[in-house]
């Protein structure tokens, strides 16, 4: 498979947990921003799992972009900047990360209904960040989350002892 494979059956695999047209267009957007990011961190043998839109709480601000959930690593890429956008991407390594937990923060507006937190203890402390909107899929989350604590395998039809 070759990179753009491995990328775009990623973003399909992640359509296919809910076709509503609002989860379709997220998955659309994020991957516009951050395909390239993504794409230079592949490698030879990567097996597509899951592109999944988050925000990135960074330094106290809100950065929009995805996760990327392949088959012993996840690569998280997103974007800074307004104007003068600039892209980023860290490898994490599932074997190097310590705990995930998640949190439900409550968001007091009628067109946010609120977010659920992943708290991704690595190298580094991420803080990711998915909506609750009604069209996103209500297990992603749970999937992410397991996927990253090695519960659960990031590659379609394998069980986690098969890898």
């Amino acid at each position: 498979m070759t990179p753009v494979d491995v990328l775009t059956d990623a973003a399909e695999a992640t359509v296919n947990l809910s076709r509503t047209k609002g989860w379709v267009t997220d998955v659309e957007q994020t991957l516009s921003l951050v395909a390239q990011q993504l794409l230079s961190h592949l490698e030879a043998g990567d097996r597509a799992g899951f592109l999944v839109p988050s925000m990135f709480e960074l330094d106290g601000k809100r950065e929009i972009g995805a996760v990327l959930l392949l088959e012993r690593r996840a690569i998280f890429a997103w974007v800074t900047g307004l104007i003068r956008t600039k892209s980023h991407a860290e490898v994490v390594s599932y074997d190097s990360i310590r705990e995930v937990s998640q949190t439900t923060r409550s968001i007091s507006t009628k067109h946010r209904p609120g977010e659920e937190e992943l708290l991704v203890s690595a190298a580094k402390t991420w803080r990711l960040l998915m909506t609750n909107d009604d069209y996103c899929p209500k297990n992603i989350v749970p999937m992410v989350r397991g996927i990253l604590n090695g519960s659960i395998s990031a590659v379609l039809g394998e069980q986690q002892g098969d890898q």
